[in-house]
C-alpha cells in the first residue's frame, strides 16, 4: 500500500494544491451535498483503487486470451456464432474465475489501505478509528476493528466461493460426497 500513500499525496499536490480543482481532504455526507461528497471521494478512490484495477484488467486480459485459444471457442466460431456471442457467453464466463479470485484477495488489500487513505484524506471511518486508537493505545478498539475487518474478509472469500459455483456449475460449494 506504499503506492497508495505516494499516489494519494501526489494527487493532493497536483489536483488540490497545484490546479485547485478538487478539495484536498474532508468528508461530506452524500445526502447533505452529493456533488461535494463525490468531489471529496474522487482522489481517495483513485489512490486506493488504481493499482488494483490495473491488476484486475491485466488478469482479465491474460485469462481471456488463454480461454480464446480453447477448442470450444473455435467450435463456436465454426458453428457460425457471432464473435460477440462467443466472447461474452462462452469465453468471458470461463475467464472470470481467476479474476474473481484476485478480486477477493484484493479486498483484504483494500481494507488495509483504508487505514492509510482515511488518515491522509481526513475521512472519518473505520480506518481513522483504528489509526486514532493506535495512537491512543486503545487496544480493545484496535482488536475489535481488526476482528471486524477480518470477518469481512472471510465473508468476501465465502462470496467468492459461491460465485465460483455460479460461473462454473462443475464447481460445487460444500464438497458433496
Amino acid at each position: 500500500m506504499a503506492s497508495a500513500v505516494w499516489l494519494g499525496i501526489l494527487l493532493i499536490l497536483i489536483f488540490s494544491v497545484g490546479l485547485g480543482w478538487l478539495p484536498p481532504s474532508g468528508f461530506v455526507s452524500l445526502a447533505e451535498n452529493p456533488v461535494r461528497s463525490v468531489l471529496l471521494m474522487l482522489m481517495p478512490a483513485l489512490a486506493l483503487g488504481i493499482r488494483l484495477a490495473a491488476e484486475l484488467t491485466r488478469m482479465l486480459r491474460s485469462s481471456l486470451l488463454e480461454v480464446l485459444q480453447s477448442d470450444y471457442i473455435r467450435t463456436g466460431y465454426a458453428k457460425g456464432l457471432m464473435e460477440r456471442a462467443v466472447v461474452f457467453k462462452h469465453a468471458l464466463r470461463n475467464s472470470l474465475i481467476p479474476v474473481i479470485t484476485i478480486s477477493g484477495l484484493q479486498f483484504a488489500t483494500l481494507i488495509g489501505g483504508v487505514v492509510i487513505i482515511e488518515t491522509i484524506f481526513s475521512i472519518p471511518g473505520i480506518g481513522q478509528l483504528v489509526y486514532s486508537a493506535i495512537l491512543a493505545r486503545d487496544f480493545p478498539v484496535v482488536q475489535g476493528a481488526v476482528m471486524m475487518m477480518a470477518f469481512s474478509v472471510v465473508i468476501i472469500n465465502f462470496m467468492v466461493d459461491i460465485t465460483y459455483s455460479i460461473l462454473d456449475p462443475r464447481i460445487k460449494v460444500g464438497g458433496e460426497r
